[in-house]
């Protein structure tokens, strides 16, 4: 396979057929629509939050009852604003389920000559959301619950060395100290690592489960079997190609970052002004007007890029997977025929 080829075959298909792209953002949208919100919202009624816990004088200019009605409103604000970014996130994820399933179904399409059509997609995306969801939980599902159980035992584990160790911690003994952050330490390591190899058994597995169920339109089962045996034939290739994709999550995330610069600048000098407060002795100020017009226009950005470049990066995903697995069938519809072939003679 020519990686390089691929690569700029992809790029280039995206560019011609945009609509791959408006699928990826419309799956995208109600994600980055709550961490707009959440962002617009949850940092003016956090530093309100800070400013009023710490601030003593202003128990001298308003009645008891404005306090307790400011400070629990601007928390209702804050768990609001959380609350709907996580409502969104939900609704969002079911959304890019369907357009998932749109975007390998058109973009195989779209490799054979076909123009994209965003209707035709989304329909296909329904009729296999099932599947996709199936496939996310087979992967997802036993990945948090073992995380969740090695947190859970190797945090026992710390407390039990904690508790052994707790009258040498009393005492300063170094070595007590030393067990129990080498304890914690390894746990993390622990977790990290294993998380790595599940991540990396889904990076090269699950892409071509997908594929299958869409481009082919198999059974749950069946595409689990031949997406396991596929990749399982191509080990090499299915690695390189998920370098590639980590590559460009990357260098996605780096633009991210720097669109997200503006209110990043904004969060840390407000940040910044309330740590000084407390090293000057002088209440903190609250964010003014001008910081919370900025605060929301800086979450509107971060919620358009977010949508742009997020709809952007897993449209690339898929229509590059959706173009290796045809090439992957190809080789080995092509190596049986050989085989048929020589076997004849």
């Amino acid at each position: 396979m020519d990686y390089g080829s691929l690569f700029a075959d992809t790029l280039r298909l995206l560019w011609r057929q945009k609509k791959l792209w408006v699928l990826g953002m419309l799956g995208m949208f109600l994600s980055a629509t709550g961490v707009a919100i959440y962002l617009g919202i949850g940092l003016s009624s956090y530093f309100r939050i800070v400013s009023m816990i710490v601030d003593p004088s202003m128990f001298e200019s308003v009645g008891e009852y404005e306090i307790y009605n400011q400070f629990f409103g601007n928390i209702a604000i804050l768990l609001g604003g959380l609350g709907a970014m996580v409502c969104l996130s939900v609704l969002g994820y079911i959304i890019t389920l369907v357009t998932r399933g749109g975007i390998i179904g058109e973009a195989s399409l779209a490799w054979e000559g076909e123009q994209v059509a965003i209707r035709r997609g989304l329909r296909t995306g329904i009729g296999r959301v099932l599947a996709m969801f199936a496939i996310d939980v087979l992967w997802y599902l036993p990945i948090m619950l073992f995380i969740g159980c090695v947190y859970v035992v190797g945090l026992g584990a710390v407390f039990g060395i904690g508790s052994g160790f707790g009258k040498g911690l009393e005492t300063g003994e170094p070595g007590a100290t030393i067990v129990l952050l080498s304890s914690i330490i390894g746990l993390i390591g622990i977790v990290l690592c294993l998380s790595l190899v599940l991540a990396i058994a889904q990076g090269v597995f699950a892409p071509m489960m997908y594929q299958s169920t869409v481009q082919d339109r198999r059974s749950l089962g069946d595409a689990i079997r031949e997406g396991w045996s596929l990749a399982r034939a191509s080990l090499g290739t299915m690695v390189i190609l998920l370098i590639i994709v980590f590559g460009m999550t990357l260098l996605t995330g780096f633009i991210t970052q720097i669109a997200m610069s503006p209110l990043m600048g904004i969060w840390m000098s407000s940040g910044f002004a309330t740590m000084m407060s407390f090293t000057q002795d002088i209440p903190p100020a609250s964010p003014g007007p001008l910081n919370s017009v900025l605060l929301v226009f800086g979450s509107i950005l971060v919620g358009v890029v977010t949508m742009v470049v997020s709809g952007f990066m897993q449209a690339f995903k898929l229509t590059l997977y959706a173009r290796a697995y045809q090439l992957l069938k190809d080789d080995g519809t092509d190596s049986e025929s050989d085989l048929s072939l020589s076997v004849l003679e």
